[in-house]
């Protein structure tokens, strides 16, 4: 008879186990948050054990599908699932990681919740299980409100030279009060507004509070909205699963974008816009959104211009700031617009041409540098 030798376990685990509705589809999510496939996949049992997280997670699944539940916060003996990461570069690790495998996240910065400041994202699985991820930032001496902070901060950034700069940034949230004045007075290279239009008490304010915000931003300086929108505005009547519980409306996504627009801001894009919608209600599909915006750079009579010519494929299109490029034609622009153009989404398109310098002042050549 042959001896069968059982490999010593290598480390001290939790062990937890999750009935699911389907096998394939929690593997395939936990694949994607843990970086690792099953150790062990049957046809009616699968196990995972991370190399690098203490933890045996066994999946069983049900004989009989159950519906998901609608809200998987404090119902039934689970509140949620969660993982603590070691640095915040694990847990971007881990987001991109699950928002490649097309699953959608919400992250939150700086959250006083459970006796501690934490930086988290929340996901999902096909189970409606709620997977909390988070790093410690610090332990505080009071429960918290699941909110951000909101502060100045002061943030290091890193330039070509290598040289280590700090970056001025100032972020509000939904719930709190938006200031008469952002602090910063023209100096702020960002400003963040954390599912602020989620909120009923911003309703109508829009048009002020990103005029504040233009005013604390510098020539240049970025705007960043992150929200939930819909195709239609929605009123929400029961709330949102999870810590999206607090959102109370959603604007569509065609009033965001012309609400900015209307401020005067430039190179707006999408900078996250899901291919999956994240809620629905009352079959408006809801996708979280993050829309990022400029402030238009000063323009100056003497600065150098560069031509630049659209290659294709539409006949032409329209850059904000920059106006209507078409296909096959050239236009001149400034040379410090080029060089943030050359940044945006789909600047493969254009060309700068190696041409002698023409002379002749920006507004004489229509041109807004942004």
């Amino acid at each position: 008879m042959q001896t069968i030798e059982l490999k010593k376990p290598d480390v001290t685990r939790f062990h937890l186990s999750l009935n699911v509705n389907d096998l394939g589809k929690t593997v395939s999510f936990l694949t994607a948050l843990l970086g690792c496939p099953p150790k062990k996949m049957r046809t009616d049992y699968a196990k995972f054990e991370p190399a690098d997280l203490p933890v045996v997670l066994s999946l069983e699944p049900r004989t009989e599908p159950q519906p998901p539940l609608r809200n998987t916060s404090g119902e039934g003996p689970l509140n949620h699932v969660g993982i603590r990461m070691t640095s915040a570069n694990q847990l971007v690790d881990v987001q991109r990681r699950l928002e490649a495998a097309g699953y959608a996240t919400q992250r939150e910065e700086g959250v006083e919740c459970c006796y501690a400041r934490q930086t988290k994202f929340w996901v999902l699985d096909h189970d409606r299980t709620m997977w909390e991820v988070y790093v410690l930032d610090e332990d505080i001496e009071h429960r918290g409100n699941a909110e951000s902070t909101v502060a100045n901060t002061g943030r290091e950034s890193t330039t070509q030279s290598g040289t280590v700069c700090q970056r001025r940034s100032w972020a509000h949230r939904l719930s709190d009060e938006f200031p008469s004045v952002i602090p910063g007075s023209g100096e702020l290279d960002e400003v963040f507004l954390q599912g602020s239009w989620n909120a009923k008490r911003h309703e109508g304010r829009w048009a002020d509070q990103l005029a504040r915000a233009r005013a604390a931003l510098r020539p240049g300086g970025k705007l960043s909205i992150h929200l939930l929108t819909a195709n239609e505005s929605v009123t929400l009547t029961n709330p949102l699963p999870g810590p999206a519980a607090v959102v109370e409306v959603v604007p569509s996504l065609s009033e965001v974008f012309a609400a900015v627009e209307s401020q005067g801001f430039v190179h707006l894009r999408l900078a996250k816009y899901g291919a999956n919608p994240c809620f629905r209600h009352d079959g408006t599909e809801m996708r979280e959104t993050r829309l990022e915006a400029s402030v238009p750079s000063l323009a100056s009579t003497d600065e150098r211009l560069v031509p630049v010519l659209y290659r294709g494929p539409c006949n032409s299109v329209a850059i904000d700031g920059l106006g209507t490029f078409a296909r096959g034609e050239s236009r001149w622009i400034s040379e410090k617009a080029w060089e943030q153009f050359v940044a945006m989404p789909g600047s493969e398109s254009f060309v700068r041409l190696t041409q002698p310098e023409r002379a002749g002042a920006i507004q004489a050549c229509g041109v807004v540098t942004g």
